[in-house]
């Protein structure tokens, strides 16, 4: 069965209902109109669900996300996140599952969490 697209206004819906707060705060310091930085939640998300394997004490695949820093070099397989440019960011293809192994690999992201990342990829993944 092929996959099926959200439309866009939808997306776009679900995100400003999810994430109104944050993308506010955001935009005001962002660079003409980006999305949320780093320190606006996606840090968060990364301590909660990724840092026991992905962290100073232990970084599987050679990937820390315990820091923005971190996050950008990458790990073993390259780059992790390309800012602008979701397709090509292996984290973010990893969360929605579209890239083998799906991270985390026990239990999936919340829906909040993946359209967090995903604005602050499409914003430049801004520190």
């Amino acid at each position: 069965m092929p996959a099926r697209r959200i439309p866009a206004p939808l997306v776009a819906f679900v995100a400003i209902a999810l994430l109104g707060p944050v993308v506010a705060r955001s935009t005001e310091r962002g660079e003409n109109g980006a999305g949320p930085r780093f320190d606006d939640g996606v840090s968060a998300v990364f301590r909660r669900r990724c840092v026991r394997c992905h962290g100073h004490e232990d970084s599987n695949a050679g990937l820390r996300l315990d820091s923005y820093a971190a996050v950008m070099r990458g790990g073993d397989q390259g780059p992790s996140v390309v800012g602008g440019d979701r397709a090509n960011s292996l984290l973010y293809q990893k969360v929605i599952r579209r890239n083998r192994p799906p991270m985390p690999p026990r239990s999936k992201l919340s829906s909040r969490d993946i359209v967090l990342i995903r604005a602050w990829i499409d914003g430049g993944a801004l520190p």
